[in-house]
């Protein structure tokens, strides 16, 4: 789909106020016990400023000025914590909490099992959570703001095509992904859902951009064996939390860039309260200008989003927020009303494609003594159509294809821990209510997929985690699923350990295994064969995921990581009854109009390297390489490449910032260059005498994806200038998509108005003017 194509200009604007420095706050408490640490000291270097917590463990850092601490936080008796990066935006204030443990050892040795607590999620490093810093997001090129295409800089993950931002993740189809809000299980959070696809049809869990910007919202990955508590995905877990807004101080941001107009406010709710509230709205330049009549090409694509969070903060430890959001997009093409310019298929029809979701939610935290309490509750909803209308020799639209989805979903979480010096106990279930309507027609064929239905998926888990030592740590759990639609389950273990091998806490090993199941797209249960659904009784496809690995932190900040995993996947639908080469592996969109089975298999296997340094600067660089085999069996019992079988993935980041203050006023630039290299996906050969008498594509299915396309190459850039006075911070920052204007080979197809098969390529070059400013 060719979807962004233009060069955005920004209208500059005049906006001014001015608004004290920001802040550095937050509370102290024991692991052990949750009781608050009153004296512990917050240190932030350079310029030697610092805090003592309070008899209730808060602290407080006034008049920071924007820009890259050092900070430490120590205690006597208690394992420090030391970050040698900690990034103050100008004029915002940034919460951080920490839970110290208590230490046994020499004061003056050093060992730090502290969790860091960032905004509204504790990261748990046991978990394989990849959780990339606010500052490390904004040094990415070409990620649009973004959460999911920041994520394809890490190893192991690939963008499905430039035009979307589906996923790929160890040789997984996207499909594998799960999407959450603070925990809570959500529908998919995306505008345009069918972009980048050959069908030009819904996906479920990628679009063209997200609905969240990465500036109002915190992500966290989950890409390898999942701890106890996460179910219902096979190759990751994307979980969003908005968030916080400033406690202090009422500010408003606002840009205008490729993914649109976007204007947000922060602040407190009320006076001498930690409450809070962030708002953001966009509106896509594309829409827009298209209203303005500019021109745009071959689509008109409009959307437009609203987020909020509002943050509650009680005295015994007690947090909540309310979070929602909500967003619409349309995708329009008109087809020529002159046949002599029906140059491709797609010339000579009328498509409509409209989407809309909505997700609102509120989650809480509530701590006290030794125990932690956390739930979420999330309700989301999707739904889209799509029409599409064949102009006959008359110029009159004839309806050849119209698409109804709608989706919801009612998800709970429930979460109970204990903790004790050395050990975690955690109970809880995640429940979640799933409702899918569908209704396709096809002009020649009738209802290819019908049907209506809902399903009560429930996920109980119980996790145990133990530090035998400074060096040892093990997390056992069991994870079960019962989906009650059809009566299909699931027992999965799950078990991780680390081993610290160095002796400042400094390098790790770890083995991680588990069993994972994910439900069925659910056009797979509703696809419509003679008046019924022969596939709803489809069960759970698993797999067994094993990773092991290395990582750990060189002098000057520099992270090294290695890891080998490997993932064998079993009861994937595949044909029932017939030695074909279909497999739910590889499906991404679209429908499967023949009965399946549980009896397909498939496994990926590979080694990811990775390296990077964003605490030396002025400069910052990345580098990671990952190879990989993804196989799979069908109905004939062939092993054969996966759709996403590109055997290797190469990333290159590296960048540099200059800095100059003068009178107060300080005055940043930079740039980043990211090379991405990555092994052709699979495509199936086309079968051109049966797609000409068809009149439409027709693969060669013996020979499923045995034609590998040409390697993607793509490199981005982004320059920035970036000016901070007096709480007031502007930025003009120009990305460049593919500057090189390489042509990336999507897929292949056959078109009946030529009458040959037709290479078709991904986006070309994108080059993005933006202007942000925040006061």
């Amino acid at each position: 789909m060719k979807y962004f194509r233009l060069l955005f200009f920004l209208l500059p604007a005049a906006l001014f106020s001015q608004t004290p420095s920001s802040a550095l706050y937050g509370r102290i408490i024991n692991a052990a016990d949750g009781q608050p640490l009153p004296g512990a000291s917050v240190l932030l270097e350079p310029g030697a400023r610092g805090a003592v917590s309070d008899s209730a463990g808060y602290y407080r850092i006034e008049q920071l000025s924007a820009g890259a601490y050092r900070l430490a936080v120590q205690y006597l008796g208690y394992a420090s914590y030391f970050q040698k990066e900690l990034t103050i935006p100008t004029g915002q204030d940034v919460e951080m909490n920490f839970r110290l443990a208590p230490q046994e050892a020499e004061l003056n040795t050093i060992f730090v099992v502290a969790y860091k607590e960032q905004r509204s999620g504790i990261i748990n490093p046991y978990t394989g959570g990849l959780t990339p810093r606010q500052p490390e997001q904004s040094r990415f090129p070409a990620s649009f703001n973004d959460p999911v295409r920041v994520a394809t800089l890490y190893p192991g993950i690939a963008g499905d095509n430039d035009g979307a931002n589906g996923i790929s993740i160890r040789g997984n189809s996207p499909n594998g992904l799960s999407w959450r809000m603070f925990g809570a299980e959500v529908v998919n959070p995306n505008h345009t859902p069918n972009a980048g696809t050959f069908s030009d049809r819904l996906t479920i869990n990628g679009g063209g951009v997200n609905m969240i910007s990465a500036y109002t919202a915190d992500f966290t990955m989950y890409n390898g064996p999942f701890s106890a508590p996460w179910g219902n995905a096979l190759s990751g877990i994307m979980d969003i939390r908005l968030r916080q807004g400033d406690k202090k101080e009422r500010k408003i941001f606002a840009q205008v860039g490729l993914i649109g107009m976007e204007l947000g406010a922060e602040g407190p709710l009320a006076k001498g309260k930690n409450h809070s509230y962030l708002v953001n709205y966009r509106y896509s330049t594309v829409g827009l200008l298209s209203a303005m009549g500019v021109p745009l090409g071959d689509e008109d694509i409009r959307f437009q989003d609203l987020s909020f969070h509002l943050h509650f903060a009680g005295e015994k430890g007690t947090r909540w927020s309310i979070f929602g959001m909500g967003g619409n997009s349309v995708n329009l093409f008109e087809g020529a009303r002159d046949s002599s310019l029906w140059e491709f298929q797609k010339d000579r029809y009328d498509i409509a494609f409209r989407s809309r979701t909505g997700i609102i939610g509120a989650a809480q935290t509530t701590q006290f003594k030794n125990w932690e309490w956390r739930s979420s509750l999330a309700l989301s909803a999707l739904e889209s159509t799509r029409e599409g209308d064949r102009l006959d020799e008359q110029l009159n639209p004839v309806r050849v294809e119209t698409d109804r989805f709608h989706q919801s979903k009612i998800s709970m979480l429930q979460a109970l821990y204990y903790r004790s010096k050395a050990h975690r106990l955690g109970i809880g279930f995640n429940l979640n209510r799933q409702a899918s309507d569908i209704a396709a027609e096809r002009l020649n064929e009738g209802a290819v997929a019908l049907g209506a239905g809902n399903g009560l998926l429930w996920q109980p888990w119980l996790e145990w985690r133990a530090q035998w030592n400074e060096q040892l740590t093990t997390t056992a759990g069991l994870h079960a699923v019962y989906f009650d639609f059809n009566g299909t389950g699931s027992v999965e273990p799950r078990v991780q350990t680390e081993y610290n091998v160095g002796k400042n806490n400094n390098h790790y090993i770890h083995l991680n295994y588990g069993i994972h199941s994910q439900l069925q797209q659910p056009q797979l249960y509703f696809a419509a064969m003679d008046g019924n659904n022969p596939n709803r009784n489809l069960g759970l496809t698993k797999a067994h995921h094993f990773s092991t690995g290395y990582h750990g932190y060189l002098q000057r900040g520099t992270h090294l990581s290695a890891s080998v995993f490997y993932q064998s996947l079993f009861q994937v639908p595949v044909e029932a009854g017939a030695a074909g080469t279909f497999s739910a592996i590889n499906l991404l969109e679209g429908f499967v109009t023949r009965p399946l089975v549980n009896e397909g298999r498939g496994r990926n296997y590979g080694l990811e390297l990775s390296a990077d340094n964003f605490n030396n600067r002025p400069f910052n660089w990345m580098l990671n390489a990952t190879w990989y085999h993804s196989r799979y069996r069908g109905a004939d019992g062939v092993e054969r490449s996966t759709r996403y079988d590109g055997r290797f993935l190469a990333n290159a980041l590296v960048g540099k910032e200059w800095e100059r203050t003068k009178e107060g006023r300080k005055k940043s630039w930079g740039g980043q260059l990211r090379l991405l290299w990555n092994g052709g996906f699979r495509d199936t050969p086309v079968d051109l005498p049966a797609s000409a008498a068809a009149g439409e594509t027709v693969y060669r299915e013996s020979e499923a994806f045995s034609l590998r396309l040409r390697h993607y190459f793509r490199p981005d850039m982004r320059l920035y200038l970036r000016y901070d006075n007096k709480g007031r911070s502007r930025t003009l920052a120009l990305d460049v998509q593919n500057i090189a204007n390489r042509q990336n080979l999507a897929f292949h197809y056959f078109d009946p108005q030529q009458a040959q098969v037709i290479e078709r390529f991904q986006l070309g070059i994108i080059p993005v003017l933006s202007y942000r400013i925040e006061f």
